[in-house]
């Protein structure tokens, strides 16, 4: 079971009940030797120092009587998580070799001292049968050579490697203390890949790695060694803590609770609880603030401090300080229930539909979420003054002052109060900047609102909401999202965009000094994710939806973290200058379900990051601590919004287990750190602004930019022009980001910051020309030239997000420049960012796109060949227009070699799986052929004798591949073979899957045969309904087949009701007048329902749907039964009509005018088309597709019929909708109000349907 399903089956558990801990690791020890009494020192080392932290240890001893008998290891070993190898000189039996073997295949850990670098090698005496040796155990497994020792006597001092200084291995051991009494081991040199941690040494001899770390075999099995052993050594307490932190690394586990930071002795330090999943219990009672403050356990370098509680404050979601240094809190009291709205239904996960959407202030419906401001008026680290800034707020998350006032996210809205004057006191009504953001779940809305360096507001956006994001005042669609994702807004110019998508239920967001974008995630096994501009990252797609580009063919990743509980949900990466040194760059980050802040190192990996935990420096014994939200402040302290409730799970939430009375603040701080004195950064001057840009706490660098962004100061511009030449590293970047937020970021600032010697200058210049969409053809030349010679990873990573932004001539250029970097192949993030670029042109921008595929150097290309060639292909064939298959024909007379067509081949098949080769133009079955590529559909299409036999047995034959059989039935109906109609009316009659009888309806459509319908009609009575459409569309098709129809009515063969009207309107545009005239006699008059009488029923439907509420899922069940058939909801159903996922179905009115009269207004592409033909054919249908030579209708039963443009007789919209009237006359209320329960879901159901919800 992957980690990923174990943890979403944990959560499942969790919103039931609290969990057990997971099972202890299991230690195996093998100890086989005769010098270093190991069979003494280490059963002691496990249960004084293991048993007690959680390990289960088994000990497998060799006894006296054999001493190469390790019995029950191979017993034992398969169900270890860890060997621990003490053995000189053995030959064990072969079963118990082949276990550690085995062990190691599997990629399971191994930790070994002292002898065991000859454990299993013997001088050269023979051994008896049936044992075993394994000579080259110390260089394969261990990655050393023994070659014997120096002499006893001396001891062994110990230095560490360079570079490991703040190696999790050393963790909390005094190396002054650590020694060797045994004989220095000479290994040297190590094999390639194994990494020293420690030297040791004695006088007069050169210095030998003493432990160090090694991989082995193909799933990387993590091995420490440590040629340390001796009795005297397991008498010193920092070799226990080496093997102890060893056996951690190995088994790839957090730092188990005590073990501080890198520096800090394990008996300077309050151990911290073991790591466990809470849930208070029902029936307990918080405690006081006071109270609760004395059951933290904190690291003793640092001080945790309570700020704030209630009544002062209650339910805190978010904090953030001002650049007076007051703190400015959310507290989110509305929770969970929206004031104003009345529930309409909800799903298994609490995802909401409500009656309406919530207005904006001060039209709103008040609630109880308010915005206070706290402050420190005399340094004394005390908030002493507390005032509302606004109160009856409903649903509020976020808040962020700038440009003139304060900014609150207020879903569905992001508002701007302005305060021009500072006084706390909005000078008027909010403006409302944005709109549309969802409300399903108010535990998932849009949150965490802050200023980017780049002058844009940036925020989060949970999993189980939706956003229809709208501009007021701006005439333009709305930008669609589903789920979880980061986006951001620009105040000055007014966009909008969701910047990457994907994430956990995303909450949080981090930007680091290098402005690089994380937030946090609700799962385990990971501490978050890291964002790109553009990218697409990992979501709960079954709960959440797909990406929103059907094309993008992969995602990145979360940061890769050891296996941990789920979650951390907000985090800050520490550059605040105010705790110890060692803390700087590090992540800390809240877990509200355990109760703790927990620490981890974040390491690039590759293009992206990586983090393993060091540790837990706050944990509390209080099981209602529910840390949610963290903040740096500016005198350098992190600050934790504790909301202080049971739990924090908001299934509880909705059921009414919250208490909305409480809410703490705390102050994480270096103990015995001075409290900051008051300062007003407002007050200072432009070019004293300037001047925090050196601070060393982060914060104050990012408020100064930000106040310089309010004011645009022109006249520091020359200054930051002269600086930004002259500084480098970081102070380089701030000033730029100075320059640019100034308005000093030209052209001219553009070229030279392209050149800068700090990457991350080049880089931000990168991203803020792509903010623009376009550029000029002399930055263009620039970046086609910095994508050739960027040696920055990062840097080349921005060029590919900003590529994809561009133009299609300046983005494939600079495709084609990165694509020489061979070596970013291997990059978790580089390729499949490139793929997106060219993607992004794939639809609009063919003909720049071909041409850029007519350069040789792009097809050899490491990257084109492994990464993008097969998605491009799958791109065309998936999205299967004729256009699009003339485009994959272009593909394949370009490709240069039978391999690249190999290539292009698969990718072909994987987008064209499940659908028939029908319809595919010559052009690409000619180009596919060129390389020896096709099937017998092509040769079907040539006319090959063979081809023809093969296609003719299998559409008959039940047991072909239904696949092979549809892909033959439409060849057979577009090649017109006569001979074929009896082998097609087989296929129709025998009964079988309603797709192979749809099919062969469709292909014997094509063919003039007065017995085809006396065929269809004869089996008219026992057609399923999917098979009826298409034997009603084939009848209707032809004056023929139409009069038979009609005479087949009349003598009541037929039912008269069985026909429907659409059926009949098509037999009525034939151009028999006769015909026309006795169908006019067998229906009469098959116009539409009035516009009163439609008004009448839209009324009548919308107080049905008011009147109670529906049950989406069994709303999902009368969609599949009737509106599937042509359109899709959340990836399910046809692809007649519209794809309903995008549209606006919060909007009953419209919703139901569109199903009552879907007449009244049909959406563009969807017109209805009536077409005659030469040869007496008439067709009704979408107008799928159209090319000089093909015209391609899309009938009600989902079959493409296609129709030579040369024998069209008549074309012309029929300004009537394909879809019927009258379908809601088939339900009752209660299944009127199911079905638009699930019509009006925002995301896809998940799980089974929750008992009948009250409203509220």
């Amino acid at each position: 079971m992957s980690n990923r399903l174990r943890f979403a089956l944990l959560f499942c558990a969790f919103a039931l009940s609290s969990l057990a801990a997971a099972p202890p690791p299991h230690l195996v020890f093998m100890i086989g030797e005769d010098e270093y009494k190991t069979w003494e020192t280490l059963p002691e080392f496990a249960k004084a120092d293991l048993e007690p932290a959680g390990y289960r240890v088994t000990i497998v001893q060799a006894p006296d009587t054999d001493k190469n008998d390790f019995s029950g290891l191979d017993r034992v070993l398969p169900g270890a998580d860890l060997l621990f190898v003490s053995v000189r000189r053995r030959s064990p039996l072969k079963a118990q070799l082949t276990a550690v073997r085995n062990h190691l295949a599997a990629g399971k850990p191994l930790v070994a001292i002292r002898t065991a670098s000859h454990a299993f090698a013997t001088r050269g005496e023979p051994i008896p049968e049936g044992r075993a040796l394994w000579p080259g155990f110390d260089p394969e497994v261990l990655g050393g050579h023994y070659a014997g020792h120096h002499g006893a006597g001396p001891q062994v001092a110990v230095r560490v490697a360079p570079g490991m200084e703040n190696d999790s291995i050393l963790k909390g051991i005094d190396l002054e203390k650590l020694r060797s009494s045994g004989s220095l081991y000479k290994v040297s040199p190590l094999v390639a890949g194994a990494r020293p941690v420690l030297f040791g040494s004695v006088p007069d001899k050169p210095a030998e790695p003493v432990a160090w770390t090694h991989r082995y075999g193909p799933k990387q099995a993590r091995v420490f060694y440590s040629s340390f052993g001796h009795p005297e050594d397991f008498q010193r307490a920092s070799f226990r803590l080496l093997l102890r932190n060893a056996i951690d690394w190995a088994l790839d586990r957090p730092v188990q609770p005590g073990d501080p930071t890198a520096g800090v002795a394990p008996a300077a330090v309050t151990p911290t609880a073991a790591p466990v999943l809470q849930e208070a219990p029902p029936d307990s009672k918080p405690l006081s603030p006071a109270e609760s403050a004395a059951q933290f356990q904190v690291w003793n370098d640092l001080e945790f401090e309570q700020v704030l509680a209630e009544p002062t404050i209650e339910q805190p979601v978010f904090l953030n300080f001002d650049e007076r240094g007051r703190m400015w809190v959310v507290e989110y009291r509305q929770y969970p229930w929206p004031a104003g709205l009345k529930m309409v239904s909800r799903d298994s996960v609490w995802r909401a539909v409500y009656d309406r959407s919530s207005p904006a202030p001060p039209n709103h419906f008040p609630g109880l979420d308010r915005i206070t401001i706290h402050e420190d008026t005399n340094g004394d680290g005390v908030m002493d003054s507390h005032k509302t800034f606004l109160e009856g707020l409903n649903i509020v998350t976020s808040v962020e002052r700038g440009r003139g006032g304060v900014w609150v996210l207020n879903p569905p809205h992001l508002l701007f109060y302005p305060d021009a004057n500072d006084d706390d006191v909005p000078d008027a009504d909010p403006v409302v900047h944005l709109a549309g953001f969802g409300l399903e779940d108010t535990h998932s809305v849009v949150n965490s609102l802050r200023w980017g360096p780049d002058g844009w507001l940036y925020g989060a956006q949970g999993s189980t909401v939706t956003a229809r994001v709208t501009r007021p005042g701006i005439d333009e669609p709305p930008v669609y999202s589903q789920g979880q994702g980061i986006w951001r807004y620009h105040p000055e110019s007014r966009r909008y965009e969701f910047f990457a998508e994907g994430g956990g239920n995303t909450f949080g967001v981090e930007i680091d000094e290098k402005g690089r974008i994380y937030s946090g995630h609700n799962g385990g096994d990971t501490r978050g994710f890291h964002y790109v501009q553009g990218g697409y990252l990992r979501k709960g797609f079954e709960k959440h939806g797909p990406l929103s580009n059907p094309y993008a063919f992969g995602f990145f990743e979360d940061m890769e973290h050891p296996s941990v509980e789920r979650f951390t949900h907000n985090f800050v990466i520490y550059d605040g200058g105010a705790l110890p040194d060692r803390y700087r760059g590090t992540l800390f980050g809240v877990e509200p379900i355990q109760g703790r802040v927990v620490l981890s190192k974040i390491m690039t990996d590759q293009s992206t990051f990586r983090t393993e935990d060091l540790g837990w420096p706050v944990v509390s014994q209080d099981r209602w601590f529910r840390p949610v939200d963290i903040k740096v402040g500016p005198d350098g302290a992190v600050y934790v919004c504790d909301w202080y409730d049971q739990q924090v799970n908001h299934y509880r939430n909705h059921e009414g287990r919250i208490d909305p009375r409480n809410g703490r603040i705390y102050r994480l701080k270096t103990k015995g750190g001075r409290p900051i004195q008051p300062f007003d950064l407002g007050r200072m001057s432009s070019s004293e602004l300037v001047g925090l840009l050196g601070h060393r706490n982060k914060w104050f660098r990012q408020t100064a930019l930000r106040l310089l962004a309010d004011r645009k100061d022109s006249s520091v511009l020359p200054s930051l022009q002269k600086a930004l030449l002259e500084n480098s590293g970081q102070t380089g970047l701030e000033l730029f980001w100075a320059l640019h937020l100034c308005g000093g970021f030209t052209e001219e600032v553009a070229l030279t910051a392209l050149d800068h010697p700090e990457p991350f200058v080049r880089l931000w210049a990168i991203q803020l020309l792509g903010n623009e969409k376009s550029i000029s053809p002399r930055i263009a030349a620039r970046l086609i030239q910095a994508a050739r010679v960027e040696s920055h990873l990062e840097t080349r990573v921005q060029l590919a997000c900003t590529a994809r932004r561009l133009p299609a001539a300046e983005c494939l250029a600079m495709v084609r420049s990165l694509l020489i970097w061979d070596e970013d192949r291997l990059d978790k993030r580089i390729p499949l960012l490139l793929w997106w670029a060219i993607e992004s042109k794939a639809e609009l921008d063919r003909g720049p796109l071909l041409e850029f595929l007519k350069d040789p150097t792009v097809w050899e290309s490491g990257i084109m060949k492994e990464q993008v060639l097969e998605r491009l292909a799958r791109r065309y064939a998936q999205s299967g227009s004729r256009q699009d298959l003339m485009t994959c024909a272009a593909l394949f007379d370009l490709s240069p070699s039978a391999e690249h067509s190999r290539i292009l081949f698969a990718g072909f098949e994987e987008g064209f799986k499940g659908r028939t080769s029908s319809g595919l133009p010559a052009e690409l079955s000619r180009a596919m052929a060129r390389h020896g590529l096709g099937s017998v559909g092509f040769g079907l299409r040539q006319g090959d004798p063979e081809a023809v036999e093969t296609a003719l047995a299998a559409v008959v034959d039940a047991g072909a591949p239904m696949t092979q059989r549809l892909e033959f039935l439409a060849i057979l109906g577009e090649v017109k073979l006569a001979r074929s109609v009896p082998a097609l009316l087989r296929a129709f009659r025998d009964p079988g899957p309603a797709a192979v009888r749809k099919a062969a309806l469709t292909a014997l459509s094509q063919f003039d045969d007065p017995a085809i319908g006396r065929e269809v009609l004869g089996l008219y009575k026992q057609l399923d309904r999917d098979t009826l459409t298409s034997a009603q569309m084939l009848l209707a098709s032809r004056g023929t087949w139409s009069r038979q129809l009609v005479e087949a009515v009349r003598s009541g063969a037929v039912p008269r009701e069985s026909v429907p009207l659409n059926t009949v309107r098509k037999i009525k545009l034939h151009r028999d007048p006769e015909l026309v005239a006795l169908a006019e006699e067998t229906w009469g008059n098959t116009g539409t329902p009035t516009t009163a009488d439609m008004e009448g029923e839209i009324h009548r439907l919308s107080e049905v749907v008011r009147a109670g509420i529906g049950d989406p899922y069994n709303g999902r069940t009368l969609f599949g039964n009737s509106c599937a058939q042509c359109h899709t909801l959340f990836a399910q159903g046809g692809r007649i009509g519209p794809d309903l996922t995008v549209f606006q179905r919060d909007d009953l009115e419209n919703m139901l005018l569109s199903i009552v009269n879907p007449s009244a207004e049909i959406r563009e592409g969807y017109e209805n088309f009536l077409v005659e033909t030469k040869d007496d054919r008439s067709f009704a249908g979408f107008l799928a597709e159209k090319d000089n030579r093909m015209i391609v209708l899309r009938g009600l039963d989902g079959q493409n019929i296609l129709i030579e443009k040369s024998n069209v007789l008549e074309m012309k919209a029929a300004g009537m909708s394909l879809m019927p009237e009258g379908l809601m006359g088939l339900l009752d209320e209660q299944q009127v109000r199911d079905l638009f329960a699930y019509l009006r879901s925002t995301q896809p159901l998940v799980g089974s349907p929750p008992q009948r919800a009250q409203s509220n």
